[in-house]
């Protein structure tokens, strides 16, 4: 027994309001992934731009130092 012309409406009806939504889906995630390389490049530039020089800074300033005294102070010991 086959379907009435009322249900194959719906279902026809039904079929383009799931390909729609497919693709509207596919749209939000490449805009999502367009969002992400874009924020992933910013992440970049901000870690090379200002957190390696500080971090460097800091091994410079204080870790070096420190180390250098420890280093001292052991053979000292010895």
């Amino acid at each position: 027994m086959g379907l009435s012309r009322k249900r194959q409406r719906e279902l026809k009806r039904l079929k383009r309001s799931a390909e729609d939504l497919w693709d509207e889906q596919r749209e939000a995630i490449e805009h999502a992934s367009a969002v992400l390389r874009d924020a992933r490049r910013q992440a970049a530039n901000y870690a090379r731009e200002e957190v390696a020089p500080r971090v460097r800074d800091t091994y410079e300033d204080r870790v070096r130092p420190a180390l250098r005294d420890g280093v001292r102070a052991g053979r000292q010991a010895a």
